[in-house]
Formats: structure tokens, C-alpha cells, sequence
């Protein structure tokens, strides 16, 4: 049902979108890299920031099981060694001050704008105003090759050359990327969604800033305002099928329908985040009388798993339009996908986070200290 409700909705989302693009506010926020940001680039930042600040949210769950655990045996071991307490609290928060530092490390995005795209290329790469110099203000290197490129909180692409003030960007049209992603399906379609409607709802409720007549604006702010009413971000998100996506269009010339390819998604084998099902039951392997979960659906959102070296996890990559049938003697899906981050030819500005081998070092660097 939430899919046919999205199908419907699809054409409104297009509309709107052409009058945010004419009513851009003029005000300006100026990143410390000087890049200029109109206030939804800044927005645009902030969620990503945010995103990534969650994937460590989560990632933290277990170390505050572990900090309860912990917090018992300290209190066993107050009756048996007391002179210990110190040593262990000290330890304790030595780690926690080094997890302090890799989030703080994890979550820097360096704004960048699109200075040239090559008609000859303009479906594989474009450049962007940033490059090994901008490294030098930061404690670490973000700008890198494999440093990953986002609108938003979606993957765009990734940084396959870096020069002194610029660098070149391939995107994930261009066959020769391949994301390692899941399908993931509820609380997190809610969420991508409720983001989307609250951008519109605020550009809507901004009558300086819209070209639209009062009586439409009105209308869809009160239609908007229902379809927020019905969704339910903090319900459970299934983590299902995973493979990988890559380009399906050719490098030169514009192209509107910017359909990704997917292949190899399955569920064989359990995870951290779930157990392994049959490819055609949904049923868990391991129990046949288990409620049967379609390992892939159509407008599931497929996000990165962390799994291919290059993207972090749980980044939105694209949202699945068609699912191939399966043939006799088949052990994987194959499907299409169109990017979350919309129309890549509107791009602008991007934004650059470090690449994972580079949070990886930092986090080498900060576990000696």
C-alpha cells in the first residue's frame, strides 16, 4: 500500500521540486573552506552530518550493553579488589575519549561545487572545486581517491583523482562503480520519506519564497501535512537482500532516465543485521514455519553495507522500480533502481567525506594514544 501511495505522490514531488528550484532563497552561509551554501545546501550538510552521526548511534548500542555489564562488575569488584576501581574506570574512559575522537573524525563533510562537467563524459564524471589543498586546514585528509561523494545523505559517487584545487568525481551511473548495498524496508522508507515532505512543507510554508498561487500552496501544504500525519519513522526497519548496483546509461549526453542495474541479491547468509532467508519463500533457512518476508520489494531503498571498501554503511544509494522474475536454477536477483538523490543532472554542490581506509588509519592513530 505504501508503495502505491508513493507512485501516486510521485508526480507532486517533481512539481515542487521545480518551484523550490525557482524560489532559492538569496541568503548565503559560508563554509570554513569558503564555499558559499544557500540555507538548503546547509540543510543539505546538516543531514548528512546527522546520518552519520546515527550509523555511530547505532554502532554504539552495544558498547552501552557492554558499559552496563561493566558497571556490574565494578560493583562485584568493589567488595573483592577496590584498588583496582581506578585502574579499570581510568581504562574505561580512555576508550570511550578515543571513540569521542572517531566520531568527531567520522562525521566531517567538506562542501564542494560541480566547476565543470564534460558533455563527452557527463553521465560517468564531473569536477569539483576541491582538491589536495583543502586537506592542509583539517587534522586529516578528507579529499582523497575513494573519498565518498554525496548529495544530501545520498551516495553520488566517489573521487577517482585529486589535483591541487580540484578534483574528479565518478558518479554512480558510470558502469565502472559498483556499491556494495541492502535492501532495507520500513522505518526507513518512512524516514527518507518524512525528510522529503518536511523539505517541502517548509519551502511551501515560506510564501516569500514560492511561486505558486495561495489557494495550490495552501492545498498541498494540507496535503502534505496528512502524508506526514501517516508515517511511522521509528518503526522497525528490516535489513533484507543484499548485492551490488551499478550504471546502466552511456557516458556521453544527457539522460533523464538514470536507471542503476542490480545484481547478485540474495539473503544466504545471516548477519548482524538478520538472519538468512530463501531467495523465493522469505522464510528464515533455518525455520520453514517462519512468517514469509519477501527478501526484495519494489520501493524498497538500497543503502550501502560498508562491505565493498569505499562507502560507509547505511547511506542511501537509489530506491528499487523493477524486480527481474526468476528463472528456473536462479540463486540471486536482478533488478533496477533509480538513484535517491533524484535527478543528477540538476547537481550543484556536493559534498566530500573522508575515505574509509583514512577512518580506518585515524582510528589506528587514535586506539595507540
Amino acid at each position: 500500500m505504501r508503495g502505491n501511495f508513493i507512485s501516486v505522490l510521485a508526480p507532486l514531488w517533481e512539481k515542487i521540486a521545480t518551484f523550490k528550484a525557482k524560489s532559492t532563497s538569496t541568503d548565503l552561509y559560508q563554509h570554513e573552506n569558503g564555499t558559499a551554501l544557500t540555507p538548503k545546501d546547509e540543510i543539505n550538510r546538516l543531514q548528512l552530518e546527522n546520518q552519520l552521526l546515527t550509523n555511530e548511534l547505532i554502532n554504539a548500542t552495544k558498547l552501552i550493553a557492554d558499559k552496563q555489564a561493566l558497571d556490574r562488575h565494578l560493583a562485584e569488584l568493589a567488595n573483592l579488589a577496590p584498588t583496582a576501581l581506578p585502574t579499570i574506570n581510568s581504562s574505561y574512559q580512555a576508550y570511550i575519549n578515543r571513540l569521542k575522537n572517531i566520531i568527531s573524525f567520522k562525521v566531517q563533510a567538506l562542501p564542494a561545487r560541480i566547476i565543470f562537467r564534460s558533455l563527452g563524459t557527463w553521465n560517468s564524471s564531473f569536477w569539483i572545486n576541491v582538491g589536495e589543498t583543502d586537506n592542509k586546514q583539517y587534522s586529516t585528509k578528507i579529499v582523497a581517491k575513494n573519498s565518498p561523494v554525496l548529495s544530501g545523505n545520498s551516495i553520488i559517487g566517489v573521487i577517482d583523482y585529486v589535483g591541487t584545487n580540484q578534483s574528479r568525481v565518478c558518479l554512480i551511473t558510470d558502469p565502472r562503480l559498483a556499491p556494495s548495498v541492502r535492501a532495507v524496508r520500513g522505518g526507513e522508507q518512512d524516514f527518507a520519506t518524512d525528510n522529503n515532505v518536511d523539505s517541502l512543507l517548509k519551502t511551501l510554508q515560506n510564501k516569500k519564497t514560492i511561486i505558486v498561487a495561495e489557494d495550490d500552496r495552501q492545498v498541498l501544504v494540507k496535503l502534505l501535512s496528512q502524508v506526514k500525519e501517516t508515517l511511522q519513522p521509528s518503526k522497525k526497519t528490516w535489513y533484507l537482500a543484499k548485492g551490488e548496483l551499478q550504471g546502466s546509461v552511456r557516458s556521453s549526453g544527457r539522460v533523464q532516465n538514470q536507471i542503476l542495474k542490480g545484481s547478485g541479491f540474495n539473503f544466504d547468509f545471516s548477519d548482524a543485521y538478520g538472519d538468512a532467508r530463501d531467495l523465493r519463500t522469505g522464510r528464515l533457512l533455518n525455520d520453514n514455519k517462519s512468517t514469509p518476508i519477501p527478501i526484495l520489494k519494489v520501493h524498497d531503498i538500497l543503502v550501502t553495507t560498508g562491505l565493498d571498501g569505499i562507502f560507509p554503511p547505511n547511506l542511501q544509494v537509489a530506491i528499487i522500480e523493477k524486480i527481474e522474475l526468476l528463472k528456473e536454477g536462479d540463486y540471486y536477483y536482478e533488478l533496477e533502481a533509480r538513484p535517491m538523490a533524484g535527478n543528477l543532472n540538476e547537481l550543484s554542490l556536493v559534498l566530500v567525506i573522508p575515505p574509509l581506509n583514512q577512518i580506518e588509519e585515524n582510528e589506528r592513530n587514535i586506539s595507540i594514544k
